[in-house]
């Protein structure tokens, strides 16, 4: 069974780069950040899912991206 309450950590840069420019950026690298403790008000009701198909493109969301979805909203 899935652990719904581990932590998925994903590095954060927190200098600006340049787009379009080719940058060494795991330089700037300071800490890992926790996307659903930083977006979510309820962890334990929030999930993330990949979307399959073009349903919601005129909502901004397209086929294979990842959604983070918080249940008790």
């Amino acid at each position: 069974m899935p652990d719904f309450e581990s932590e998925l950590k994903i590095p954060f840069i927190s200098e600006g780069v340049s787009a379009g420019f080719p940058s060494p950026a795991a330089n700037f690298m300071e800490a890992n950040i926790d996307l659903t403790k930083e977006l979510s008000e309820n962890s334990l009701a929030t999930f993330y899912i990949k979307d399959k198909g073009n349903s919601m493109i005129d909502a901004g969301i397209k086929d294979k991206d990842v959604l983070m979805v918080d249940r008790s909203l």
